[in-house]
């Protein structure tokens, strides 16, 4: 789990912060197009490891921190990025008004 706002930071400082998949994680997402798949735990205990070795560690600090540096330019202007937020967006629209959360403005 990442809290929300943690991407952006570590985008804006290319800090290397370690993900577990969930069902929807922008970390995960993010890492996957970066090409930065080290760095998605598959379960808590991995979360650990890698958040301990990667704080421990200056030169994996280093080559990560590069790796998402230089792959940043992959996130911006992509059409699967708008088809994603769009089906997203109105998934969750339709969800909310099928379990009573619409309301009319």
């Amino acid at each position: 789990w990442t809290p929300p706002g943690t991407f952006p930071h570590c985008s804006w400082t290319s800090t290397p912060s370690p993900s577990i998949p969930l069902k929807a994680c922008l970390m995960q997402a993010y890492y996957k197009v970066l090409g930065v798949l080290d760095l998605i735990a598959s379960s808590p205990a991995e979360y650990v490891r890698l958040a301990v070795s990667t704080a421990r560690d200056k030169h994996v600090q280093a080559e990560l921190r590069e790796r998402i540096k230089s792959n940043l330019h992959k996130l911006f202007r992509r059409q699967e990025a708008i088809t994603a937020w769009t089906d997203a967006l109105v998934s969750m629209a339709t969800k909310s008004k099928n379990v009573g959360y619409h309301r009319e403005l």
